[in-house]
């Protein structure tokens, strides 16, 4: 398998000569023709009309094999067997058939043909049946029982001279038509080899994608089933759990408790209230990607929203000795959106800020700039590193850092908060430096509520 690429780096350096055998066969087959003329053979000497044959014949034989050399079996082919009428030609002329005639017949054409059709064994047994014709013919000529016109004066010398050409030229196209079957064995071998690949490939792709098909239907099954389960248990869980809490509150009004027992009791109303803010961060993750999510849009007042919040988270900052601040303008204008899912979101962020800030300040701010309402909970925390700032909106996905794994949680809180903003048509960013704190901005496009308006 390596001599082919060889013989093709032998060939290319060969092509300059082979244009240089070519412009001589062209000149060769035109002086041919010209002395073949009628006319001309009163001044062009008899000989010199036999000798042109022969060199024609020379040169279209070379010419087959340059053609062979390029590959171009058919053309050689076409053109061995047009060469078979010039001697025809030749023959048709007063001066009859010469002897180089009769070589050129009798020995390159039928070797050439052999050769391109029968391979390498058909070739040595034309050789054979030609050397054999050739000493026959030679024999005739010696007993004079003369075939040919003009015959030589030296038979032994010119059949011996023949056999040598026809034993050279048999070399020669052997050696050609053995390149050109391990050419085509070659290029057979590549092309079954080519096919088999892309069969294999292709059988290999087929099974990929049915198994891929196969997965993702599994996969769709599982998560169907996975969101039904967690739905009904969320629904399930959250029933029994809202007695427990209103069963310990009242347990807190129905007589005086000691400290031991008013610990434990707020210690349970407060484990109790943190399940059932997972619960119902898990049931709307399942809602979330089951597409069933919706929002129940309203007028609303932004700055009673903030008011809401802040009340409602101010127990949990001062439990962790933190301080809130708050910049809200106080003529932000009535809008409609959904304002329990805003409310939910707020929280989420700064239950977060928090939960990451051992002490220091959490602020939250609101601005209205260009149709856009700007709300940001900013914190002195330990931050988050960049590599982190998209991950922690993965769901059940939290930051890598080991400061960020001491504070647990569910990791549902802010891929929640960004689906929500994202329903009201906004963005929720993050920009934070790890160690230095972190800013959660909310952009959420206003619809101004006026005059006898109605939700669209």
């Amino acid at each position: 398998m390596n001599d082919a690429p060889q013989s093709w780096y032998k060939f290319a350096k060969s092509t300059t000569l082979e244009k240089i055998a070519l412009g001589i066969i062209t000149v060769q087959i035109i002086g041919a023709g010209y002395t073949s003329w009628t006319f001309t053979q009163q001044f062009v000497p008899t000989q010199l009309i036999y000798l042109a044959s022969e060199l024609t014949g020379v040169a279209i034989t070379l010419y087959c094999i340059v053609l062979l050399r390029r590959g171009l079996v058919e053309q050689a082919t076409g053109l061995l067997s047009f060469s078979i009428l010039i001697p025809i030609l030749m023959a048709a002329l007063p001066f009859g058939l010469t002897h180089g005639n009769v070589l050129m017949i009798a020995t390159t054409i039928p070797l050439m043909i052999a050769g391109l059709y029968s391979g390498r064994r058909g070739l040595i047994a034309m050789a054979i049946m030609i050397i054999a014709y050739v000493v026959v013919l030679g024999t005739a000529e010696l007993q004079e029982w003369y075939i040919i016109r003009d015959p030589p004066q030296d038979v032994v010398g010119d059949t011996l001279s023949i056999i040598l050409v026809i034993i050279i030229f048999t070399w020669v196209v052997y050696t050609y038509v053995g390149e050109l079957q391990d050419s085509r064995m070659l290029m057979q071998n590549y092309q079954m080899q080519l096919e088999s690949e892309v069969e294999r490939r292709t059988s290999e792709l087929h099974a990929a994608l049915a198994a891929a098909e196969q997965a993702r239907a599994h996969a769709e099954q599982a998560d169907a089933a996975k969101s039904m389960f967690i739905a009904s248990t969320s629904h399930e869980l959250r029933t029994p759990l809202h007695a427990i809490m209103a069963m310990s509150k009242y347990l807190g009004k129905d007589g005086p408790l000691n400290t031991t027992q008013q610990n434990h009791l707020s210690r349970v109303l407060t484990n109790a209230s943190h399940l059932l803010d997972l619960i119902n961060n898990v049931l709307d993750i399942s809602k979330i990607e089951s597409g069933l999510l919706l929002l129940d849009r309203q007028e609303m007042q932004i700055g009673q929203l903030f008011d809401s919040v802040l009340r409602d988270t101010a127990l949990l900052v001062r439990q962790h000795s933190l301080i809130i601040k708050s910049d809200i303008p106080t003529d932000l204008p009535r809008i409609w959106a959904d304002p329990v899912r805003l409310k939910q979101v707020l929280i989420n962020l700064i239950s977060n800020a928090v939960k990451f800030t051992p002490m220091g300040t959490i602020t939250i701010s609101a601005q209205l700039a260009d149709g856009l309402l700007r709300i940001a909970v900013a914190d002195t925390g330990i931050g988050i590193a960049e590599g982190d700032l998209e991950t922690i909106f993965l769901p059940f996905r939290q930051a890598q850092n080991s400061l960020s794994r001491q504070y647990g949680g569910s990791g549902l809180g802010l891929p929640i908060s960004r689906h929500l903003i994202e329903l009201h048509g906004g963005t929720l960013s993050v920009q934070s430096t790890l160690g230095l704190g972190a800013t959660f901005t909310i952009h959420l496009p206003i619809h101004p509520v006026v005059a006898a308006d109605a939700p669209q």
